[in-house]
């Protein structure tokens, strides 16, 4: 993801939590890159939920992308269609609050039949570093960009132990 962020987070939320395992490897990772200016990048990684979600959800402000890599829906509109709005700082009536009626354009994407669109495999891996350390093909991963990832991690890493509780409270 940091490679589609191209500035640099200005601010960084984790949380890391053990919500499913013992020990002291987390399995619920919540990471939030903010820039001065830009959109914030919120990923969520977790081994704790019980059903399987999309690999992509991408909010957007013109719409929303949800996906794998062998099908994806997408919504998008045209807000310069929707009617000018006004501030209403009066309480509403039943406390019924004003929103647009959004008119979403759907959008679907399937992989074409007998195309080989699975996840990147371990074998795929392989693959690759062979091909660069033996055949000189260019790295599919920069060193500029594992440097900028070990970066965010490591303040990812600083940010989440200052957070740490100091101890335990055992409540009666």
């Amino acid at each position: 993801m940091l490679e589609l962020f191209p500035i640099e987070p200005v601010e960084i939320f984790t949380h890391l939590d053990r919500v499913l395992t013992l020990g002291d490897a987390e399995d619920h990772c919540v990471v939030m890159l903010k820039p001065n200016r830009g959109p914030l990048l919120h990923l969520e990684i977790s081994n704790a939920g019980a059903f399987e979600q999309d690999l992509w959800l991408i909010m957007g402000s013109q719409g929303t992308l949800r996906g794998n890599p062998n099908q994806m829906d997408w919504k998008i509109a045209d807000f310069s269609q929707l009617p000018n709005r006004e501030l209403q700082p009066q309480t509403t009536a039943q406390r019924v609050y004003p929103h647009d009626d959004v008119h979403w354009q759907l959008h679907h994407w399937t992989c074409p039949e007998g195309q080989n669109n699975s996840p990147y495999t371990h074998q795929q891996f392989y693959l690759d570093i062979f091909n660069t350390l033996k055949q000189g093909a260019q790295p599919n991963v920069s060193v500029q960009s594992v440097r900028r990832l070990v970066n965010v991690l490591a303040q990812c890493r600083a940010e989440e132990s200052q957070n740490k509780p100091t101890g335990i409270e055992v409540l009666s």
